[in-house]
Formats: structure tokens, sequence, C-alpha cells
């Protein structure tokens, strides 16, 4: 969501840079478990995008690496090309998915992700439908800092709330104050 709502490059986000603010770098684990975690929640575009920058990673290092470990590292670039694979295929890119699905089942044709791709390129799984966005919420979240008086009230915004028992922690949206009306997203229980 973070990515979604402030318009953030995955590649930037790998380097630690999150619109000129610093934070840690990612690595090539990082960046396939977000990947992965995207192509669950059907985020297809920002499946890509991670993949692409897991695979770079993970190439660059195989390289490395040398060829002694080499057959270490070509389950992990069997995975991510695989995956890669079903996010195109969930697009409606057979031929992509088709080349991804070549590559990754020469180097694992044992991997979870290559064999559930070759199903998919015989069953042709639906397309993914892209997801609705409520631009009233991104606006709000995207520039809560930076809302000037005569276009909205600034005691509309998006939060996250925490502690309030029994939930843990959610995402409130203010639309507004009279009469007292608000969303909540991402409404974590125990």
């Amino acid at each position: 969501r973070l990515q979604r709502v402030y318009n953030l490059n995955a590649s930037e986000m790998i380097r630690g840079n999150y619109y000129g603010w610093l934070g840690p770098e990612l690595d090539e684990v990082d960046a396939w478990k977000i990947g992965e975690t995207a192509f669950t929640e059907g985020h297809l575009d920002f499946t890509i995008q991670w993949l692409y920058e897991a695979l770079a990673m993970t190439r660059k290092r195989e390289q490395s690496i040398g060829v002694g470990n080499f057959e270490d590292r070509i389950p992990a670039t069997a995975k991510i090309l695989a995956l890669l694979g079903r996010s195109y295929l969930r697009q409606g890119l057979a031929d992509k998915a088709a080349e991804m699905y070549t590559q990754a089942a020469y180097m694992d044709p044992r991997d979870g992700n290559v064999i559930a791709l070759k199903h998919e390129l015989v069953d042709k799984p639906p397309l993914t439908e892209p997801r609705i966005i409520d631009e009233n919420f991104q606006r709000l979240c995207l520039l809560q800092n930076k809302l000037t008086n005569n276009k909205f009230d600034p005691r509309l915004n998006c939060v996250y709330r925490q502690v309030i028992l029994p939930y843990y922690r959610f995402k409130q949206e203010l639309i507004s104050v009279s009469p007292y009306v608000a969303l909540f997203y991402d409404v974590i229980s125990d």
C-alpha cells in the first residue's frame, strides 16, 4: 500500500531512497518476499517491479560468486522467473509467460512455481482485474501534509491508529467531521 499511495519506485526503495529520505537498503531476499506478497495480493504491476529487482540482484550475485557455487543460486533464479511468468500470464501476456517458463524450467524444473506456471500455461487462469483505486483516499493519504485550507478541511485526514484493544493497528480515513464519518482499512485483531 505504501508503494501505491506514495507512487514509490521499487528500484529506489531497494536503494533505501524514499523521496530523498534515506533508509536501509534492501537485498534480493527482501525484493523476492515483497514481490511474492504483491503476487499473492493480486498487485501484479508491483509484483513484476519487485521480481525484476530481485532477479537483477540475484544474477549480479551469481556472477560475483563464480562457477564453483553457481549451482546454489540457480533455484532462486528459476523461482523468480517462474513467478514473473505467472504474473505475466495473469495479465494476459502468455508469450512472455512462456518465455519465463522456458528459462525457469531449464534451471529447475522441480520448483513449485515452475510446476505451477507449467500447469497455468495449459489451463490458462482467468485474467486478474486491475484493482479499483479510490482516488480520494489516495489523494488524502498522499497529500495529507500539503493540503491547503481553501480546498480541503484540514481536519480530514488519513492516519494509522494503534493499540485500541482488541484491534492492533488500522488505517482510518476521516471523511466528514459533522456528521462524523470515518472509513477503516487494514484492521488487525487477535
